[in-house]
């Protein structure tokens, strides 16, 4: 990954185990030196051989290109620069699309009005995501679908209903274009190539894939 403003490197610098690690990292923070330089060195390349990668909010940091995982990041982007833009760039974008919309006047008081319109009819939720979120969890719990639907169903019939009042939706589409229209046209034609590069890099992977099982038979 990157390390800096906009992500981390791989394992924990300060070697400590931390709850919610990945398994991969509580491993490396479990090897003793010199082990450990050895395993990072060949996982992502010689410490020190870095770039930088910007993103449009201005935001950088910096990655290794080298080891296993530069070599399978060529493999299927091309370079390892295209394939941590690939979900770091709509990830900063989608955060500056947040901030838009925490300023955009008719977004926010449809936002107003339709939590205002689910809390009347029972539900408190700070926006239709959340909503939906809180019948996965339950999803996620075990729940019975009969348990799901007494919940899903009533908040959906109340979801509509408050969108209708509210036009939130409305709102949230037109502000996405409006904040779409403000960005320079290289940032445009910068998400347009990453969404190429995607595509052909999960061409890319279906073919690994493939032609392992293949190996297999």
């Amino acid at each position: 990954m990157l390390s800096g403003a906009i992500g981390h490197s791989s394992g924990n610098s300060s070697g400590t185990t931390q709850s919610g690690q990945p398994p991969e990292d509580r491993y490396i923070d479990s090897l003793r030196e010199p082990v450990r330089t050895r395993y990072l060195s060949a996982l992502e390349g010689t410490p020190g051989v870095v770039a930088t990668l910007r993103l449009p909010s201005g935001a950088a940091g910096t990655y290794t290109s080298g080891g296993c995982v530069g070599y399978v990041r060529k493999r299927l982007y091309g370079s390892v620069r295209a394939a941590l833009e690939d979900p770091l760039v709509p990830q900063d974008m989608t955060r500056l699309l947040g901030i838009f919309l925490n300023s955009y006047h008719p977004f926010l008081s449809a936002l107003h009005a339709w939590r205002q319109c689910m809390a009347s009819a029972g539900w408190r939720f700070a926006t239709p995501e959340a909503a939906i979120e809180s019948v996965q969890i339950l999803a996620a719990k075990g729940a019975s679908q009969a348990e799901m639907d007494r919940r899903q169903i009533p908040i959906a019939d109340a979801d509509v209903g408050c969108d209708a009042r509210s036009h939130l939706r409305m709102h949230t589409s037109e502000a996405r274009i409006k904040f779409v229209r403000q960005q320079p046209r290289k940032i445009l034609a910068e998400l347009q190539g990453i969404y190429i590069t995607r595509e052909r890099a999960v061409r890319r992977a279906l073919q690994v894939l493939s032609s392992a099982r293949r190996g297999m038979g």
